[in-house]
């Protein structure tokens, strides 16, 4: 009989060479295929090399599919082997719509880390993760990196809520098309974590659906977490969306729906957050908007949002107006009883023209400070074309 030797092709140069070179064979069981380890990872150049359950990663990897074995390991490893990013990032695709158990394996709080510009691609996979971990981490050297097209869930959905899903580390860091359901927070971006600081401005965060988040579903804070924008951002259930940078960002299309803990808040005194279109379904909680700074351009939140910031739509308004070299201002409306007020830049006071509505009065005025009385009052009753027909001298 002639004999014949098991001959295995090292892929030299790909991202799977060094991982087969020690690699070493299994004894073959009946029925299954031959399976090659390094470690406790089972490296593969084809799907052929895999169980049934498994697939074979692009980074050379059994990985089983169905979420009854962790795949921690063999997706970090594929992570870690990528290339040095010369471009955007460099490209990398889970397996299409697999199940993956994703658990903290090394005791540092995370399950995947990405740390440098990648263009992460999910194919529909569910992240199955660990409760009370960051399910993906994307640190400080993955800055312009960008995830899209996967769901991530707890591995026990009955369990304590948190863990947070995707935590941002890393400048204008991309998310897209992304679910999140379950965790303590959905999306989380902080300037610093601890000590450890982050510039991570310029964040961009796209159709986003986020369901029963315990803390937050999006949670921004910082000096450094500015000028982002959050487009088609999505709230089912649990708590909402808490804003707390410093400078502000921008959302478009927000909608939260069954909140109950906390709709939106967006804080910060120096926050300039630009907020369009926002939906909250009645009886959720009441939504909030601490900076004098921030604007609200249409959606149902015009009518509902409690604090300064400007409003316009809804045939409701509230608007604040500067002239830059005289310093002249004014705000409608003035105030609970004033529909305009003014101040000029070397007055310390505002001036109010309001309706006095204490029965002895029941007239319109000009005042300043907003003060009980004013010098100059009239009613339409009175003055049924206006106090401007009166000649100078006549008496009110």
């Amino acid at each position: 009989m002639k004999k014949t030797s098991l001959f295995i092709p090292l892929m030299v140069g790909s991202l799977f060479a060094a991982a087969c070179v020690e690699t070493e064979k299994e004894p073959t069981v009946p029925g299954e295929v031959p399976r090659y380890v390094s470690g406790e990872l089972t490296v593969c150049s084809a799907q052929s090399d895999c169980q049934a359950d498994e697939a074979c990663t692009q980074g050379g990897h059994c990985v089983n599919v169905t979420g009854e074995r962790d795949a921690t390991e063999a997706i970090q490893a594929d992570i870690d082997g990528l290339p040095e990013a010369v471009g955007m990032g460099v490209p990398y695709r889970l397996p299409a719509n697999a199940v993956l158990k994703i658990s903290d394996l090394n005791g540092d709080g995370s399950g995947l880390r990405i740390d440098q510009p990648m263009l992460f691609d999910g194919a529909g996979a569910l992240l199955m993760v660990e409760n009370g971990i960051i399910g993906v981490r994307v640190g400080q050297g993955a800055d312009w990196a960008s995830l899209s097209n996967f769901r991530v869930e707890p591995q026990d959905p009955e369990g304590a809520h948190a863990g947070v899903g995707v935590d941002v580390r890393g400048h204008g860091v991309r998310l897209d098309n992304l679910e999140i359901y379950r965790q303590g927070t959905g999306v989380r971006a902080f300037t610093y974590v601890g000590d450890e600081y982050a510039n991570i401005n310029s964040l961009q965060f796209g159709r986003l659906k986020m369901e029963e988040g315990y803390d937050y579903a999006m949670d921004i804070r910082g000096g450094d977490a500015n000028a982002g924008l959050m487009r088609g951002v999505e709230v089912m259930g649990g708590a909402g969306i808490y804003e707390r940078s410093f400078l502000g960002n921008t959302y478009i299309g927000a909608t939260l729906k069954g909140t109950h803990t906390r709709s939106l808040e967006a804080g910060s005194n120096a926050g300039r957050n630009l907020l369009l279109g926002t939906y909250i379904e009645e009886g959720d909680p009441i939504p909030t908007s601490e900076s004098m700074h921030d604007l609200h351009v249409g959606g149902n939140v015009i009518t509902r949002v409690v604090g300064p910031g400007d409003r316009l739509g809804e045939r409701w308004s509230r608007m604040r107006f500067a002239h830059e070299n005289s310093g002249m201002t004014g705000q409608v409306p003035g105030s609970d009883h004033s529909p305009i007020a003014w101040q000029h830049g070397q007055e310390g006071e505002r001036w109010f023209l309001r309706y006095w509505t204490h029965p002895s009065l029941l007239r319109w005025g000009i005042s300043f400070r907003n003060q009980g009385t004013g010098p100059l009052f009239w009613t339409g009753a009175d003055h049924q074309e206006g106090p401007a027909v009166l000649q100078l001298g006549d008496v009110l």
